[in-house]
Order: structure tokens, then sequence, then C-alpha cells
């Protein structure tokens, strides 16, 4: 996009947009390192959810199965 504007730019103006293009390198930096951390987030954050799914999943299943076994026994 600034690339674009600049080939647009009056004569003379480079200095200008290689400001505007400094000014505007950290912003950029910045948005994709907070796209990347919020990806990372979101991804552990399904991780620990499927992990505490399946760990209730599991711990329901040996409920059921110790209270077949009682009846059983009984």
């Amino acid at each position: 996009m600034i690339d674009n504007a600049a080939k647009g730019a009056p004569a003379g103006s480079g200095a200008a947009v290689a400001a505007w293009q400094s000014a505007l390198a950290p912003s950029t930096m910045l948005c994709e390192t907070m796209q990347q951390t919020a990806k990372q987030a979101s991804e552990f954050a399904e991780s620990s959810w499927n992990s505490a799914a399946s760990a209730a999943s599991n711990a329901a299943q040996q409920e059921r199965t110790g209270c077949a076994r009682g009846r059983a026994l009984g």
C-alpha cells in the first residue's frame, strides 16, 4: 500500500515517503506480533479446553464403569 502511494508521489517527496515508511514499520510489526500472540493464545486455550473435556469424559466413563462393577458385585 505504501509502495503504491510512493509511486504516485510528486517528485522530490522521497524523503517524506521514507519517513512515513519508517514511522509505520514499528506499527506494522506490532500488529503482526499481536496477531501471532492472539493466535498462540487461542491455540493454547483450545488445547486446554480439549484436555479438560477429555479428562472429564474419562472420569465420567470410569465412574460409570465403577458403578456397573459395584452393582455386579453387590
